[in-house]
């Protein structure tokens, strides 16, 4: 059983209920019996109220970061489009599709309260997520950032393109796909190119 760096207490309360229950100590000493079984008691209150509040922290940043998730979507996507078009250059954030996947697959999701019964088992919808188990909201900031970065990247040189395409010829085959990527792309960053290019 883990407790994480912030429930320590709790650590060190169950090696003492370990200690205490030992055959030998019980053994010379039959009335700690009586406290060990309170003690027993009040752990189990003290770490079903732990976990309650743990799940409960862990479900309320885990829905968060699924919203977020869900908004960039269109992100994902659109890069998945990006990387595939050759005239945009050397390829960009080629694996952010599949981090992202596993990034939305990680984020456990299961019922606050009609699937957490803390008497029978400190764990929630048979899951046993571990009390010291965070939402992944790190391993999210490694991926959001590199694909933000990316997605600038590619405006960027999807600017640069959409422009020589114009003034190179207007009538071009390829414009009706140029087109449909622009408009999943955030023409805002392009105001740089303008003056650069």
């Amino acid at each position: 059983m883990r407790f994480g760096p912030e429930r320590q207490n709790l650590a060190l309360e169950r090696d003492a209920l370990i200690a205490r229950m030992h055959p030998a100590s019980l053994e010379l000493n039959p009335s700690l019996w009586t406290a060990v079984a309170v003690n027993l008691r009040t752990f189990r209150q003290r770490h079903s109220l732990a976990y309650q509040r743990h799940h409960n922290e862990y479900h309320r940043r885990a829905a968060t970061l699924r919203n977020q998730i869900g908004g960039r979507r269109v992100r994902v996507s659109a890069l998945a489009q990006l990387i595939q078009v050759r005239e945009l250059d050397e390829a960009v954030s080629v694996d952010v599709s599949s981090r992202f996947e596993d990034l939305a697959a990680s984020a456990r999701n299961c019922s606050l309260e009609s699937d957490l019964d803390l008497e029978s088992a400190p764990w929630g919808n048979q899951r046993k997520m571990p009390i010291d188990e965070t939402a992944p909201e790190p391993e999210a900031l490694e991926i959001f950032g590199p694909m933000d970065a990316s997605m600038r990247e590619y405006n960027r040189r999807l600017g640069v393109h959409a422009v020589r395409q114009l003034l190179a010829d207007s009538a071009s085959p390829p414009m009706d796909t140029l087109i449909n990527l622009i408009q999943v792309a955030d023409p805002s960053s392009w105001k740089t190119c303008w003056t650069k290019t």
